[in-house]
Formats: C-alpha cells, sequence, structure tokens
C-alpha cells in the first residue's frame, strides 16, 4: 500500500514464474519501494487457515538496503513518519474490529465464524490448524 505523500511512486515490474512453477499464470506483477505497506494476506491453505499481517520497512532498514536495490531510488525521499503512522494506523483499526484475538493476533468476523465452522483450535506455525502439531 501507497501512503499519499510519502514518497515516490511505487515501481511496478513485472516477474515471469519458470514453467510449471504456477497454475494460475505464468507471471504476476509486484509493487516496490522503500515506503510502502505490505499487507501480506494469509487465508485457506489445505486444512489450515494461515495467518495475515502487514509490514513496512524502516528508515534504517531502507538505508541499509540501498546500495543493493538501486532501483528503488534514495531512502531519503521517504516521509518516514507519514509510513509508520499509516502503518499503525491500519493495524489499530483491525485491532479495533476483532472479535477476539489467538495469541497476538486479531481475529475479524467471518475469521472468527471459519475458525468455528473447521474445527480449527491448534495455533503453531503459520497458522490455526484442525490437529495438533505431529510429534
Amino acid at each position: 500500500m501507497f501512503v499519499l505523500g510519502s514518497g515516490p511512486e511505487p515501481i511496478r515490474r513485472r516477474i515471469d514464474f519458470l514453467p510449471g512453477v504456477s497454475e494460475r499464470g505464468t507471471f504476476r506483477y509486484t509493487c516496490e519501494g522503500w515506503g510502502l505497506i505490505q499487507l501480506q494476506y494469509g487465508g485457506r491453505y489445505r486444512d489450515e487457515l494461515r495467518w495475515s499481517h502487514t509490514n513496512h520497512n524502516s528508515e534504517k532498514r531502507a538505508r541499509a538496503w540501498a546500495a543493493s536495490i538501486p532501483r528503488l531510488g534514495d531512502p531519503a525521499e521517504w516521509n518516514w513518519p507519514a509510513v509508520t503512522s499509516a502503518s499503525a494506523k491500519l493495524n489499530r483499526k483491525v485491532r479495533g474490529m476483532a472479535v477476539s484475538k489467538i495469541s497476538s493476533h486479531s481475529v475479524l468476523p467471518h475469521v472468527a465464524q471459519f475458525i468455528a465452522d473447521n474445527g480449527l483450535q491448534y495455533e503453531y506455525g503459520t497458522g490455526i490448524h484442525p490437529n495438533p502439531i505431529a510429534a
């Protein structure tokens, strides 16, 4: 996600898949920029529900990586307080809509219903599962 006025326009880049890597297509697009906020949607995977989360770079991390990824430009062009503020606001909004928590994870209404309907009760690894972890 791009916070308006926080920095340069995101860079759109096409990523071509190797043959056979994906059943859903041969390429995808990604948006890149030092100050973008990522929303990683977990969703259903086989018999588990994977966690979703948000994240963004810090100014310090962006500066440390700038020489390695020059196409993203100068991290100093970003308004880092605006990026951090928007990311925090997004997380507060999600927490405010939650009907419960599992560990540190906020659970939104439709997700709570999905968990109940599918008997998901064991938290480990990348999500919540119907069965305990195998020993």
